[in-house]
């Protein structure tokens, strides 16, 4: 018979435990999204290594909020990244408030926009 969870009673914690999760470490490890990459410059590859073993090192206690993860990996990132630099610059978009149909529950979403110049707007992040 097969179960239904609810998403909101799944954590890291939930997966490891129940569904053999692990971490994998492994350069290979979908390599696709390694190829025909930019180089970066040793500086970058430190700066991306401390913020990998951040992450791993925050996987290890949970729960992972949103906003640990936002300030511990994705600001590190697009600041590596330079998405902070001219012609770029990021907008924080207000919150929608969306009610689960199902559950007295209302979660907020949260978005950014990544932009350039008023002609490209990349989704930068959303979260329930």
């Amino acid at each position: 018979m097969t179960q239904t969870i609810p998403a909101k009673d799944i954590n890291i914690r939930y997966l490891i435990d129940n569904l053999g999760l692990q971490k994998n470490q492994d350069e290979e490890f979908f390599r696709e999204w390694q190829d025909n990459l930019p180089e970066l410059t040793d500086l970058e590859k430190q700066l991306l290594d401390q913020v990998k073993a951040g992450f791993f090192n925050l996987i290890d206690y949970p729960p992972v909020l949103e906003n640990v993860v936002r300030m511990s990996v994705v600001d590190p990132i697009l600041f590596i990244g330079g998405f902070f630099l001219y012609p770029l610059y990021i907008r924080n978009e207000p919150a929608v408030n969306l009610a689960l149909e199902d559950e007295d529950i209302i979660q907020d979403l949260r978005t950014g926009t990544i932009s350039s110049g008023g002609k490209c707007h990349l989704p930068l992040h959303m979260a329930f």
